[in-house]
């Protein structure tokens, strides 16, 4: 009798499968994929970051001529 009520719990637990290898591959590629995407935001972000940095030093050229330029018509 205890056999018998051992059995049911017992099959559960063989057709219980782990991750097959295409689960495990299927994460894995899901979670490069996000790191991929994140990656290209962060690139994106550093372009932009080196873009605003060109035009604020190309305005900060712009007004040191302009006041070296007054400097010279005042002498």
């Amino acid at each position: 009798m205890s056999q018998e009520k051992s059995l049911p719990s017992a099959s559960k637990s063989i057709t219980k499968k782990p991750c097959s290898w295409k689960q495990m591959f299927r994460k894995k590629n899901c979670e490069e994929q996000k790191k991929r995407e994140e990656l290209r935001k962060l690139g994106e972000e550093i372009a932009r970051t080196e873009e605003f940095l060109q035009n604020a030093w190309a305005i900060v050229a712009k007004v040191v001529k302009s006041k070296s330029h007054l400097n010279q018509m005042k002498s």
